[in-house]
């Protein structure tokens, strides 16, 4: 099971962002290959890894988490 994508955000209310001069305001989180579960233990490696027939310590697929701010004025 791989949690792959993830993307959260909030828009704040207009109570609040007329009160800091702003026309809109909104914070967010995107997670990229953030959760791999696999059953089986003694897998050392990440399942969608390419696999030759030998054990292969290639670099596994990245995590990735970004954060940001959109402010519209």
């Amino acid at each position: 099971i791989r949690l792959k994508r993830v993307n959260l955000s909030y828009n704040f209310p207009e109570s609040i962002t007329s009160r800091i001069s702003l026309r809109s305001l909104q914070v967010y989180a995107s997670l990229d290959n953030y959760w791999t579960w696999t059953k089986d233990k003694e897998l050392p490696f990440d399942p969608e890894q390419a696999i030759s027939g030998v054990y292969n310590t290639t670099t596994p697929i990245s995590k990735t988490v970004n954060f940001g701010i959109n402010i519209g004025l």
